[in-house]
């Protein structure tokens, strides 16, 4: 049993997966504006809820995302 591969399905494999990693980073970058707005917004959010909630998002999410 062996390992039979061709340079086309390896292009292909390779282009494919480079397909889903951006389409993961461009998830991971709207993730980051959406804690960032939310984390910026205190405005219309207040309160204490909103509060705890906001230093949550920038001490906990955004450097996990």
């Amino acid at each position: 049993m062996g390992l039979n591969m061709t340079l086309e399905q390896a292009q292909a494999q390779s282009a494919s997966i480079s397909s889903v990693c951006q389409v993961q980073v461009q998830g991971y970058q709207a993730l980051q504006r959406a804690i960032q707005t939310f984390a910026g917004d205190t405005e219309n959010l207040q309160g204490k809820a909103y509060d705890s909630a906001r230093n949550y998002y920038q001490l906990v999410l955004l450097p996990l995302a």
